[in-house]
């Protein structure tokens, strides 16, 4: 095949791309509208981005060379919802996805967001999502209240997740916030400490501890066909891998 040919068959097609609903937004998300509102320049005008699924977002992906994205909910997610909350937001929040692919089938695809609170109901919604509307998989936002899926209550959802063939995209969250009193909390202004906790260093050590804890739980043991989808060059770990190999102890026993 001619490269010139070669080069027209190859897509783009990009992960980690956020949307958000209005009811979203004027709820859960209303600290990022807020933020948008204020001085930070860069933050103006996001919300309406987040909340357009139609022709700004594809002329922005026109405009970048993007064939198609694999939408997921902006942060927080519903980790951090109450449980019946949770329920209710993710199953609206994926119908609302769903109808947007319906409009975009070529452009745009999809990971559900999930009800992660109450593991069996996720992985009902998770299989209703990729079932139903053709989603991709799941993308969940880090610890929830603090408990991460290396604990065996989470685990419906990887045995789901395995079962359908759908990785989970594991995304940074603020680290609990008795880690970000003890770690990122120092002698510098709190806008510091704030960027510091999250996108400028903790989300991605935190990331990466999530990871290392689901491998040493022993949760791709129990569902070795199990696929879990990381970002931002591996949050750390690849450079840390050797080390990793020399230093943990070979055989565990639980």
């Amino acid at each position: 095949m001619p490269q010139q040919e070669q080069a027209k068959t190859i897509r783009t097609i990009t992960l980690e791309e956020h949307y958000a609903t209005p009811t979203f937004m004027d709820g859960p998300g209303r600290s990022l509208k807020e933020r948008a509102q204020g001085p930070e320049t860069r933050m103006r005008g996001v919300p309406e981005l987040l909340c357009d699924l139609d022709e700004r977002r594809i002329t922005n992906m026109d405009a970048a060379g993007i064939d198609v994205q694999v939408l997921s909910l902006t942060a927080p997610g519903t980790e951090q919802f109450d449980a019946a909350e949770s329920i209710t937001h993710a199953r609206e929040i994926n119908d609302f996805l769903a109808q947007a692919i319906r409009r975009h089938p070529e452009r745009l695809a999809g990971f559900a967001t999930l009800p992660t609170p109450v593991p069996v109901a996720a992985a009902d919604e998770l299989e209703r999502a990729v079932q139903t509307y053709g989603f991709k998989g799941a993308l969940i936002n880090g610890h929830v209240r603090g408990r991460y899926l290396d604990d065996p209550f989470f685990w419906p959802i990887l045995e789901r997740a395995e079962a359908l063939h759908v990785p989970l995209y594991l995304h940074p969250t603020q680290p609990p916030q008795a880690v970000v009193a003890a770690s990122y909390t120092g002698n510098f202004a709190p806008v510091i400490a704030s960027a510091l906790a999250n996108s400028s260093w903790g989300w991605h050590i935190e990331t990466a501890i999530h990871v290392l804890r689901i491998v040493l739980s022993g949760a791709f043991d129990r569902y070795p066909d199990l696929q879990v989808i990381i970002g931002h060059l591996g949050e750390g770990l690849p450079f840390m891998m050797p080390r990793l190999e020399l230093t943990l102890p070979q055989q565990i026993t639980r």
